[in-house]
């Protein structure tokens, strides 16, 4: 994912006379060059580019990445099933929503994700984020050049028991995919219902985030929706929350059935959607290449 200013890139493009084509053949003549990296389409190649806001070096760094990654990380990226019982279980226990408009200032795509059960004994963590990236993967396949993502997150049930099932190892590497590797706009990151709790969680993450997402994160408290309003125009969100829209259950319902759909898509990508470190030019790619040291934070005390 691109998380660079917007203004900084297209202070560079306006200096570059290149077309949307010319773009495409540079990257084509790049690719036989990188011989770890899969079989890429030029209409993905589109959607790298609209991604980076056109930056040929940012496109080619952002490719790498994604297909490094989802090599690197089969906690994440193998048993790409929807229809696996464990993702199963998943899709009953949080809600995954996307809103059907588009934000009325921007044309932003808004995604909404909370607890549908709050008990902290159902909670997968770990495979969460798995059905999270599933439903990416997807919407990718029918919507690839958005203006921009605005990402919604109710704290609604979250208590001190969920916090030991937050993998942090693994969060370290899913954070890493999300800015550096997947391929969309991302704008706005908002939390509902922020309770104190939801302070102890953000300073778990906090070391893994680069400045431009935080910049980007902002927190509502219990109550206090309108502040949500202002950049996340009511009517266009579920009637759960004051909207005009379908109610989170139905909208998750139609997330959960799309995604099922595309079981046999998924498990393709899973087999396709990689790089063969065998083959890089060079020196392979090791973990701590891709994502820093590890061992800081395996453990945490949460005061």
């Amino acid at each position: 994912m691109s998380v660079e200013v917007q203004a900084s890139i297209s202070n560079g493009n306006a200096q570059k006379m290149t077309t949307h084509d010319d773009d495409i053949r540079h990257l084509r003549e790049w690719l036989p060059k990188q011989p770890h990296l899969p079989p890429i389409t030029n209409e993905q190649l589109s959607t790298f580019l609209h991604a980076c806001y056109n930056s040929l070096e940012r496109t080619k760094k952002t490719i790498d990445q994604y297909y490094t990654i989802r090599a690197a990380v089969p906690e994440l990226f193998s048993g790409y099933n929807p229809m696996k019982p464990e993702i199963q279980k998943v899709f009953d226990t949080v809600n995954f929503v996307r809103v059907p408009e588009a934000t009325p200032k921007g044309g932003y795509r808004v995604y909404f994700a909370s607890l549908a059960n709050y008990d902290p004994q159902l909670y997968d963590f770990d495979n969460s984020l798995k059905a999270f990236l599933m439903i990416t993967d997807v919407n990718l396949t029918v919507e690839s050049k958005l203006p921009g993502y605005v990402l919604v997150l109710d704290a609604k049930g979250l208590t001190l028991a969920h916090i030991p099932k937050i993998n942090i190892p693994l969060v370290k590497k899913f954070l890493v995919y999300v800015q550096e590797a997947m391929p969309i706009r991302l704008k706005q990151i908002h939390v509902i219902n922020a309770q104190p709790i939801v302070d102890k969680i953000y300073a778990m993450l906090k070391p893994f985030l680069k400045g431009e997402i935080m910049d980007m994160i902002q927190f509502h408290k219990p109550g206090h929706m309108e502040t949500l309003h202002e950049y996340v125009a009511q009517e266009i969100l579920p009637k759960d929350l004051g909207g005009n829209s379908k109610s989170v259950e139905i909208l998750h319902g139609e997330i959960r059935k799309k995604v099922g759909e595309n079981a046999e898509f998924l498990q393709v990508l899973e087999k396709t959607a990689k790089a063969d470190e065998s083959k890089r030019p060079g020196q392979p790619k090791g973990h701590g290449e891709i994502f820093g040291m590890e061992g800081s934070f395996r453990k945490l005390t949460i005061d």
